[in-house]
């Protein structure tokens, strides 16, 4: 809350998102915000007011790239996890709860038609600098479950002229698993120079929450299991 000479106060964008307000330019959504989902995992890190024992999976471990080639942006990111690689692969084809998983999904739907073919409709977040939003995107989705791979192909990328993502699960042994991420995103123009720097450290942030994400879920299903 500022003050002005007058002594009349003025809200933030911030506050009244906190507070589940509309504001102008910065979208609020019957999903939990992904600010939302953030403060609820941190409160699910004690019970009894205990701290929980520190995770098993450090997302700074993580080796992450972003690059542009031929008008695409490439972002790639590549983890370790104690975790049996079918197990893994599982949390990964969960495709209606990935909104519980990952706080850039607010929403998530799946379908298959009679001929074996699948399709996620997901509501997606979107952050810049100060403003929020969402958007829907529906996806055509190929497993190979041989393989552990996943792609996802947007069906309509709108500005996007591309617009995909594919997980890979490499079983490495002794439970433990490699989870490699790949999103590949081709704007329909692309940003001006002065621009393409904050639009680096966006892609390279959303990755890095995911792959955050994914470690907390493996986190939580490792300490449920035992």
């Amino acid at each position: 809350e500022r003050h002005d000479q007058t002594g009349s106060s003025e809200r933030t964008c911030e506050e009244e998102r906190d507070e589940g307000k509309h504001v102008q330019g910065c979208a609020v959504h019957k999903h939990d915000a992904p600010w939302e989902k953030a403060r609820k995992r941190a409160d699910e890190t004690h019970e009894g007011g205990f701290e929980l024992a520190a995770p098993e999976v450090n997302p700074k471990q993580a080796i992450t790239s972003v690059r542009v080639e031929d008008g695409h942006y490439i972002a790639e990111s590549s983890i370790e996890i104690p975790m049996q690689a079918d197990r893994l692969f599982d949390i990964l084809l969960d495709y209606e709860n990935c909104h519980n998983v990952f706080r850039n999904i607010l929403d998530s739907q799946f379908q298959a038609d009679e001929n074996g073919n699948k399709q996620v409709l997901q509501t997606c977040s979107w952050t810049f600098m100060l403003f929020q939003g969402s958007f829907d995107t529906l996806f055509d989705v190929m497993e190979d479950a041989t393989k552990r791979t996943i792609r996802f192909e947007a069906c309509d990328s709108g500005f996007m002229g591309r617009f995909e993502v594919e997980w890979e699960v490499h079983e490495l042994g002794d439970e433990r698993t490699r989870a490699d991420y790949r999103l590949i995103v081709k704007p329909s123009l692309l940003p001006p120079p002065p621009v393409q720097k904050f639009t680096d450290k966006i892609f390279r942030k959303q990755v890095d929450h995911l792959v955050e994400d994914l470690c907390a879920e493996v986190d939580r299903r490792l300490r449920t299991s035992t």
